[in-house]
C-alpha cells in the first residue's frame, strides 16, 4: 500500500527531496565558515576579548547610524583594505561583521576566511541606525573601582564602559526616558559586574565581586542632589 502510494504520488515526494537538499545547502552555506554572534552577546565578546566591529555598509549609509567604535571598510574596498585588518588577525583579536541586512556580511566573511581570518564573526540580526526615530538606543554604563591599602595609597584603579543596543518602541515619552535611563543600564549592570571582576582577577589582585545595585535608585538620588543644590539647600 506505502509502495503503491509513494508510485502514484511520486512528484510529492521528488519535490520533497529537492527542498530538504535545499535547505541542507543553505544550511552548509550558512554554517560551514561563519559563526553569528547576537547584539546581546557582542558586549561581551569586545570586553572579554577585544573584538573589532567591521561595519561593510557604504559610508553614506554608515554615517546615517552605526554600532560605537565600528570601523567602516564597504565590502567593494575589503580586499585592498586586508592588510589593515591583519594585525588584529595576528593580536587573534575575534572580527564582527556587520551591515544593514546582514547579506554582505556573509560576503565580506567569506572573503575574510580566504585570507586566512579565523576567528570571523556576522552579527545576527537586521541592523538599522541607532535613531530614535527608529526605536534604536544606545545604552553606556560606566564604573570605577579604587583599591586603597592600609596606608590609603592606591593599590589598583578599574574602570569599565558597557555599552548595550536596545529596541524600544511604543511607548509614550515618559516611559521612554525612563526605560533609557534606568531599565536599559540595569540590564547591562549584570555584564558590568562580571566584567569588573575577572578584570580585577586577572591582575593578580583578590577576587572581588561588586554587589547587586538599583541603578534607579541611584538615578533618583543623583536627580534629587542636583535638586536640592539648584534650590540652594544641597548639603
Amino acid at each position: 500500500m506505502d509502495i503503491e502510494f509513494i508510485t502514484t504520488n511520486w512528484y510529492l515526494f521528488a519535490a520533497l527531496v529537492v527542498i530538504c537538499g535545499l535547505i541542507a545547502v543553505d544550511t552548509f552555506r550558512r554554517g560551514a565558515n561563519t559563526s553569528q554572534v547576537t547584539a546581546v552577546q557582542l558586549p561581551q565578546l569586545i570586553n572579554h576579548d577585544g573584538a573589532v566591529v567591521i561595519d561593510i555598509c557604504e559610508s553614506a549609509e554608515f554615517e546615517n547610524g552605526h554600532i560605537p567604535a565600528a570601523i567602516n571598510i564597504p565590502l567593494a574596498q575589503l580586499d585592498s583594505n586586508l592588510n589593515r585588518l591583519k594585525k588584529y588577525r595576528d593580536k587573534k583579536k575575534p572580527i564582527v561583521l556587520t551591515c544593514k541586512t546582514g547579506t554582505k556580511a556573509g560576503r565580506a566573511a567569506a572573503i575574510l576566511r580566504k585570507n586566512e581570518f579565523s576567528d570571523v564573526y556576522t552579527l545576527a540580526g537586521v541592523q538599522q541606525p541607532l535613531d530614535a526615530t527608529n526605536g534604536i538606543f544606545e545604552s553606556q554604563l560606566k564604573w570605577t573601582v579604587t583599591a586603597k591599602t592600609e596606608d590609603g595609597e592606591i593599590a589598583y584603579v578599574t574602570e569599565c564602559h558597557q555599552a548595550g543596543i536596545f529596541t524600544l518602541k511604543g511607548y509614550d515619552e515618559e516611559t521612554l526616558n525612563e526605560m533609557v535611563k534606568k531599565a536599559c543600564p540595569q540590564v547591562l549592570f549584570p555584564y558590568l559586574r562580571e566584567t569588573i571582576g575577572q578584570m580585577i582577577a586577572k591582575g593578580g589582585f583578590p577576587a572581588f565581586y561588586l554587589p547587586p545595585v538599583s541603578i534607579a535608585l541611584m538615578y533618583e538620588n543623583k536627580n534629587a542632589v542636583i535638586g536640592r543644590a539648584d534650590s540652594g539647600t544641597a548639603d
